[in-house]
């Protein structure tokens, strides 16, 4: 058995805690185990981000100027950030699996219709 004998403390909001309790509940480790194992990558982190912010983005229909903003300021970062990190992970990792496919299509998606929409919009 391993001998744990350091600690790092961590600052979390209290949703932030409920959500990373739900999640050890989930998959049946104690809250501790939990951020171990997905901090070593010893467990995949979670497939929906609890952040709304990290979560994919849309666009429905025309924008205001003040949308189109919106979306060049805060969105198409947020993609860029995405492909990054996801860039990251396959050059650490060497290898590119079926949900960094996926993410990666999702990410395509989303830099399309936010092209389109951005198109549209400056015609």
């Amino acid at each position: 058995m391993i001998k744990r004998t350091e600690r790092i403390t961590v600052r979390v909001s209290p949703d932030e805690e409920e959500w990373i309790i739900k999640k050890a509940q989930e998959t049946g480790v104690s809250k501790s185990r939990y951020l171990r194992q997905v901090t070593l990558c010893q467990r995949p982190q979670a497939e929906v981000p609890f952040s709304k912010t990290d979560q994919p983005v849309t666009v429905n229909g025309p924008l205001t100027n003040a949308e189109l903003k919106q979306v060049l300021n805060r969105d198409l970062p947020k993609i860029a950030n995405n492909i990054n990190q996801l860039a990251r992970h396959v050059n650490e990792q060497r290898e590119i699996g079926p949900r960094q496919t996926e993410e990666l299509a999702q990410y395509r998606k989303d830099l399309d219709e936010l092209t389109l929409t951005i198109i549209e919009a400056l015609s």
